[in-house]
């Protein structure tokens, strides 16, 4: 009885989770991200923010400050 219950209960859950676009995903990813135009975060708390969002993402050092935080934050310039 529990496993035919606990069946049905997935096959509800899978049926209510339908995939997207992959464009309307992509233009998810770029405004969560704050990647387009017009979504980038300012100053030092944007950074600070952006920072938190991006904790575990996995990139080459160099390119944070050189692809990753100016794609994010206005007026990024690098120390």
């Amino acid at each position: 009885m529990l496993a035919r219950i606990h069946r049905k209960t997935l096959h509800r859950l899978r049926r209510e989770i339908a995939p997207v676009p992959v464009d309307v995903f992509v233009r998810f990813l770029l405004h969560w991200q704050y990647v387009q135009e017009g979504e980038h975060k300012a100053g030092s708390r944007g950074l600070e923010e952006i920072v938190h969002q991006l904790e575990g993402f996995e990139t080459a050092a160099a390119s944070w400050e050189d692809e990753v935080l100016p794609m994010r934050v206005e007026d990024y310039e690098p120390l």
